[in-house]
């Protein structure tokens, strides 16, 4: 059995968290195509991470969760722009650094990212350990690579021999693991995982799963999990935003969300996850989400809210609650 599995079982709510290592308030992040067509991915996002903490993204696809991790680390590809707000690492606004000194201080460094489809990123052409070379020799990290390469693979459960295979020669799962190393590699502050369980089955999911518990307590690293698969987050995460149409409609500690969801598309989503007690029968939320170029005003969940009221055409009220925000009037 893999090291890391005993160790995972620790209860998270039992860590203490004192200060928040990073602050997103108001961010928008569009895609601006031409002169008249504007997507609104990320739409006035805002929450906090403490330090140690794990954090869930969760929601349909083509939310705004891929975005938003993608603009945390700032890796964003036109015509993708962060057009306001703020991220604050350590209480400074990253969106304000120079691109050399983001990338000299910040990436990989302070703040790191496994990739959606992250096992399709690796080189073919080049070994596993010339990937880890590159990355340490691009940060001015070289005189200590080997150890650094060594030890990395060993925190996700790898044997050093690994460094001299080519991608090709690894499994789905070791690969994936591969990553998780590469991305570990200058022992950043915070981890964000963009659906890292993604095409793997369910055993080596479970294996991806403690793994990245077991590296939370080892490191106290942050960690933000972005996945449309509500088991996996209710399994990392100790707190979870659920995102639509590029909002952040509710946020709450992991158990309220999965025992008391609030917000009616909570509610739904989770109502949507196969149960046995269901006989097999798989619930849907009717109708489609908005176009994000032609958002509607007040609630953007109004024309598929099965408690729709006149008063959801108004922009929905911010209710704060003992662990986070919802927006929705039925709470006003």
């Amino acid at each position: 059995m893999v090291k890391y599995v005993l160790t995972a079982v620790l209860c998270t709510s039992c860590m203490t968290f004192e200060k928040s290592k990073l602050s997103v308030l108001g961010l928008k992040v569009h895609y601006i195509e031409g002169h008249s067509r504007v997507i609104k991915a990320v739409n006035g996002v805002s929450f906090k991470i403490r330090e140690g903490e794990s954090m869930g993204i969760a929601g349909e696809s083509a939310c705004g969760k891929s975005t938003l991790g993608s603009a945390l680390m700032r890796d964003l590809e036109p015509p993708a722009k962060i057009i306001g707000g703020s991220i604050l690492l350590d209480n400074i606004d990253i969106t304000s650094l120079e691109d050399t000194d983001f990338d000299r201080e910040v990436r990989w460094k302070k703040i790191a990212m496994i990739f959606q489809a992250a096992m399709n990123t690796l080189d073919p052409v080049f070994t596993v350990g010339d990937q880890m070379r590159e990355i340490l020799r691009s940060h001015g990290v070289e005189s200590s690579a080997e150890g650094r390469i060594l030890a990395s693979l060993d925190d996700v459960s790898l044997d050093k021999t690994i460094a001299k295979k080519y991608p090709h020669e690894l499994s789905g799962g070791m690969k994936q693991r591969v990553v998780i190393a590469m991305a570990l590699l200058l022992h950043p502050d915070i981890l964000i995982a963009d659906e890292p369980t993604t095409a793997l089955d369910v055993l080596v999911q479970a294996q991806i799963i403690n793994l990245l518990k077991y590296l939370k307590i080892k490191r106290g690293i942050t960690i933000i999990i972005i996945s449309h698969d509500l088991g996996v987050i209710s399994e990392l995460a100790d707190k979870v935003a659920i995102m639509y149409s590029g909002e952040i409609v509710e946020l709450a500690n992991s158990v309220e969300i999965f025992k008391n969801p609030k917000h009616p598309y909570t509610q739904l989503l989770i109502s949507s996850i196969p149960m046995l007690s269901t006989n097999g029968r798989i619930i849907s939320i009717k109708g489609q989400p908005p176009d994000l170029a032609n958002l509607p005003s007040g609630c953007k969940f109004l024309t598929r809210c099965p408690y729709a009221m006149e008063v959801c055409r108004k922009d929905p009220p911010h209710i704060k609650t003992d662990s986070g925000f919802t927006l929705c009037w039925l709470y006003e």
